[in-house]
């Protein structure tokens, strides 16, 4: 409470969030697009530490022909 701790273990309820990815491939190359929490919900870890709400990522791969 007010920055300070209580010393008092306060369980976190349970939870879930929803996550997509969506890959296309082609021979040596793909591309992604990954999207976590699309629900934005607010939850913390372990440590009272608040997680990210809606994240989005992306990005390409290629496989070198070795």
């Amino acid at each position: 409470e007010g920055g300070k701790t209580t010393g008092v273990l306060t369980p976190f309820g349970t939870y879930a969030v929803l996550d997509l990815k969506v890959v296309w491939q082609h021979k040596n190359c793909g591309i992604y697009a990954q999207a976590s929490n699309l629900t934005n919900h607010k939850y913390y870890d372990l440590a009272n530490v608040e997680q990210p709400g809606l994240w989005l990522m992306g990005g390409v791969k290629w496989n070198l022909p070795f």
